[in-house]
């Protein structure tokens, strides 16, 4: 049994690896009852809306005339990871628990109209340990800051900010890992996860009738720093997994979810019609240069 001395989340106070998880999930069982509901529904552009549920701290995207055509993130765990890929520390017990949502609020972000919802659980009291999602959705298309970067947002998207604060980490070297289970109705079967960086330099994972875009680093402690984001399993079903450097003071942390529109679908096309005007002019040149030397 591994003894803690300084560090401690929630109310455990020594525990083995597997056995932390399990005492940890009691803790928050606890405490959930101490928070209240605050279950929210938007409807944002081009006719999708967006629920926002307390429970397991999921994000539902879909088309208000396809309700039952959705894709949706749902908490499953965050972990300190130590160089090893062991598990030191962790939540896993997030079914079990609930969050504080805000109330929508309206907000003008780079001249755009946006509306704001936001999450926030205190994990640990003595440590001040809190986790939180900050979810926006755009009134139009749009371009926000991220660190020294930006991160575009399509009007039907949401924007969520993973928020996390004085993680107790038990070493400078290891590393926390956040995994959201991704469920998801209708749409294309082949795309699986499948993945594809964009020029942004976002790498987008899509899903079904979706997609999850994801940013190749963190702001930790107002650096930007790197940060890995792959496809995983929780069972049967995908997830998406981040990995963050440790920090001393907070992490943030964007990716973007959305249901993919008529100009995506555009410039598919655009792009599929580019590489068979392509082809198209090979072959053009192919018989030419055939042509060419019968002549000659």
């Amino acid at each position: 049994m591994k003894q803690y001395q300084t560090h401690h989340i929630c109310c455990v106070d020594e525990m083995h690896k597997p056995s932390f998880i399990v005492g940890l999930g009691l803790c928050l069982v606890a405490l959930a009852a101490q928070l209240a509901a605050a279950d929210q529904i938007l409807t944002i552009g081009e006719g999708n809306r967006a629920d926002f549920v307390d429970l397991n701290g999921q994000i539902k995207l879909y088309p208000v005339a396809h309700p039952t055509t959705f894709i949706k993130l749902k908490l499953a765990r965050l972990e300190e990871v130590n160089v090893t890929g062991s598990v030191e520390q962790a939540v896993t017990n997030f079914q079990a628990d609930s969050f504080t949502w805000t109330a929508p609020e309206l907000q003008t972000i780079g001249g755009v109209n946006a509306t704001s919802i936001s999450m926030r659980k205190l994990m640990n009291s003595r440590t001040n340990t809190t986790f939180g999602i900050t979810a926006l959705v755009f009134h139009e298309n749009t371009r926000t800051a991220y660190g020294t970067g930006t991160v575009d947002v399509y009007s039907r998207a949401v924007k969520f900010t993973v928020q996390i604060e004085k993680w107790p980490f038990l070493s400078p070297f290891n590393k926390l890992r956040l995994v959201a289970e991704v469920l998801y109705i209708g749409g294309d079967a082949a795309a699986n996860g499948q993945a594809k960086q964009l020029p942004s330099g976002e790498t987008r994972y899509a899903f079904g009738p979706g997609a999850v875009d994801t940013q190749s680093q963190s702001i930790n402690d107002g650096l930007m720093m790197n940060a890995q984001s792959k496809l995983t399993a929780i069972g049967s079903a995908q997830a998406m997994q981040w990995t963050f450097n440790s920090f001393t003071s907070n992490l943030e942390y964007d990716s973007t979810l959305h249901v993919f529109g008529a100009e995506e679908e555009e410039d598919d096309r655009s792009a599929a019609a580019a590489s068979m005007n392509q082809l198209s002019l090979c072959a053009i040149a192919i018989a030419s240069a055939a042509v060419l030397a019968r002549v000659l």
